[in-house]
């Protein structure tokens, strides 16, 4: 009788202490579970507010297809960035897109980016008020990608008086006030301030009898450096060129106007013939380097 007296209460025991270990157990699980997900309509507002407010990551055109040629180079070692054997001939990075044309990659299939890809980048543009608004879109998509400029490109054309360089000069206080509620642009005001000043130094360029299409293209490489050989092309985003016009206009007082930036507007503008090998773009806008 005492044998079975002890075993029934180390029964009772164990069965107590087994309680005990699943409690902390469940209690360790519920301190150590993940927080739930953040809903994605946080999210989807979080990107929009950081590209409304100019401080969204990415970059322009060709430095996204840049970042996307480094992740493909890691896949095909021995191959220069963003380029692939395709059979005999020069290598390609262009893309066969569904209207049976090969265009660069960074468009994709956006219907906007296509029509900007196939009719304006890498056209020569010049003219004070041309230039103007390129320095001041380029600027306004530091930090961010074209696309997102391109889409609020004629809110910004609204908002800036078509980018004419006396009346953007003109603008004040209130002005600026008036702009960082204006959800056609990016409300960024580091960026809305330096736009009006970039104005203000061109203006005082022209009354001096000076053009800033004149300077922007002072800086054109010559002629084998404004297209790269289809048998060495790489997406590039700063050369030397760039540095010296960045350098050139900052010394001037220019704001937002660093050489990443500036090598954008200079593929934008037709400074050089940055189309990958393979685009059809890059053969009408061919320049002879004796490829």
């Amino acid at each position: 009788r005492v044998l079975r007296a002890r075993a029934a209460r180390e029964s009772v025991s164990h069965v107590a202490q087994a309680s005990t270990g699943g409690q902390v157990a469940n209690d360790t699980a519920a301190v150590s579970a993940p927080p739930p997900a953040k809903a994605p309509a946080r999210a989807k507002r979080a990107k929009r507010s950081a590209e409304d407010s100019g401080t969204a990551s990415a970059a322009a055109p060709a430095a996204e297809e840049q970042s996307r040629s480094a992740k493909s180079l890691k896949k095909d070692k021995g191959q220069s960035a963003g380029q692939k054997s395709a059979g005999a001939g020069p290598p390609t990075v262009a893309s066969l897109h569904p209207d049976g044309r090969y265009r660069c990659g960074w468009p994709k299939e956006d219907a906007l980016y296509l029509e900007y890809h196939d009719t304006e980048w890498g056209v020569p543009t010049r003219g004070d008020q041309e230039i103007f608004e390129r320095i001041a879109l380029e600027g306004f998509q530091a930090g961010l990608s074209w696309i997102t400029i391109l889409r609020r490109r004629e809110g910004f054309r609204q908002a800036f008086h078509n980018f004419d360089i006396d009346r953007v000069a003109a603008m004040t206080d209130s002005d600026v006030t008036r702009l960082l509620a204006d959800t056609r642009i990016i409300r960024n005001k580091a960026k809305i301030l330096a736009t009006v000043k970039n104005a203000g130094i061109i203006r005082d360029m022209r009354a001096a009898g000076e053009s800033i299409s004149d300077l922007v293209w002072s800086f054109m490489p010559s002629t084998p450096e404004r297209q790269q050989a289809d048998s060495a092309f790489r997406w590039i985003v700063t050369t030397a060129h760039s540095d010296a016009l960045s350098a050139a206009l900052r010394g001037r007082g220019f704001a937002f106007v660093g050489s990443t930036t500036m090598y954008a507007m200079m593929q934008a503008i037709g400074m050089v013939n940055d189309h990958a090998p393979g685009c059809f773009r890059r053969a009408e806008l061919a320049i002879s380097v004796g490829d």
